[in-house]
């Protein structure tokens, strides 16, 4: 499911423009609530069956995926990123039919898109622009120069831009444990079972947004590092009221409330930095990118099943571990550059170029010239 989720997601945020981003983003958290959602319904159903029932149910719900290999085009972005220009003008011609609009009016759209991001990759190898009779997709590049091919060894390669994955890879880590985590010890909390499931998945909705309404107005940085603040908080809170409930059902009532807080904060943070990690790779290494995030992810995955367990042995300690992480990738998020209003970057050389002027740590004896830099970037 992991391998499915990250390539859409990629797929996702090269084919929707930069100002609608956000939303394509929104709208896959909608959709992944609304799933979270019927699960508790699904699951209370079922609750006298074996689990194995309900797994074959949800691969049932599931099976439309393996025809969607024939529903999809492949990312222009990618297309032409590659070269392959032949496929990327039959991505466009399919464009232009199902809009009814023709060939030429689609072509000039890509054109000027292509031209607004020649400032960006300029300096740094090839220019993409449509051709100006209209009826190809050409990609300029220096004399004696090929389209270079990345692999994930160039995200290690590069002092800033490992470190600023390294960041990453951690908050991804925070994101996964503290979710599934959170999921997994409902059972623990006080009140029913199924709808403290339902609360902290419909919680999600809100989480949403939020997303909505603070992406574009304050940032992707700002809004991760909000979010992950809320759920370092509120699962402390949460904890710390556990700790003095004793029998009070009030206290226990409360405590639930506050860890469905932090399901609120730890859902807006993981669906940004999925986002957030999309707009800091260049276009051949955002899948690679994501699939080391997502390995990192699974290590969180891997140890979120024990968060049952360390609460059986210390009822404080999973709510602690999680606060801690969350607060610490809060702080670490304040080192990367913001991505708002940011065209996805093409190349790795773009992409050293932008980190060393924006991102919170600089590379060693590498100072930009600042007003070419801003030039190039507007």
């Amino acid at each position: 499911m992991q391998g499915f989720l990250l390539t859409s997601v990629t797929l996702c945020v090269e084919t929707v423009p930069m100002e609608w981003r956000f939303i394509a983003e929104v709208a896959g958290i909608t959709a992944w609530t609304t799933g979270m959602v019927m699960l508790t319904p699904l699951a209370y159903i079922m609750q006298t069956f074996s689990w194995r029932y309900l797994q074959l149910l949800l691969a049932l719900l599931s099976v439309y995926s393996l025809v969607e290999y024939w529903l999809y085009d492949e990312s222009l972005r990618w297309l032409m990123a590659n070269g392959r220009l032949d496929e990327a003008e039959k991505v466009v011609r399919r464009a232009a039919n199902m809009n009814k609009t023709s060939f030429k009016q689609v072509i000039n759209i890509v054109k000027t898109k292509m031209r607004e991001m020649e400032a960006l990759d300029k300096e740094n190898g090839a220019i993409m622009v449509a051709s100006d009779s209209g009826a190809v997709i050409e990609t300029y590049i220096p004399k004696n120069t090929e389209v270079r091919k990345y692999s994930m060894i160039d995200i290690l390669r590069d002092r800033l831009i490992l470190i600023n994955s390294a960041i990453l890879w951690f908050v991804w880590v925070t994101n996964s444990l503290t979710y599934a985590g959170l999921n997994l010890i409902s059972a623990t909390l006080y009140g029913n079972r199924f709808v403290n499931f339902f609360l902290l998945s419909a919680i999600e909705y809100f989480s949403a947004l939020t997303e909505f309404l603070l992406l574009n107005r304050i940032g992707r940085k700002k809004t991760v590092i909000m979010l992950m603040g809320i759920a370092g908080g509120s699962l402390l809170i949460s904890t710390l009221i556990s700790s003095l409930q004793g029998e009070s059902s009030a206290l226990g009532y409360l405590a639930t409330f506050f860890v469905v807080m932090g399901k609120y904060g730890i859902t807006g943070a993981f669906s940004s930095v999925f986002l957030f990690t999309s707009e800091l790779h260049p276009t051949n290494l955002r899948n690679s990118g994501y699939g080391f995030a997502c390995a990192f992810a699974g290590i969180g995955g891997a140890l979120a099943p024990f968060a049952n367990t360390f609460h059986s042995y210390v009822a404080w300690g999973p709510g602690v571990v999680f606060s801690i992480m969350c607060f610490l990738s809060a702080i670490m998020t304040f080192h990367l550059p913001e991505t708002r209003g940011r065209e996805l970057p093409t190349s790795i050389e773009e992409l050293k170029t932008w980190y060393k002027e924006h991102s919170g740590i600089q590379a060693l004896g590498t100072k930009q010239n600042k007003d070419t830099v801003e030039t190039k970037i507007n």
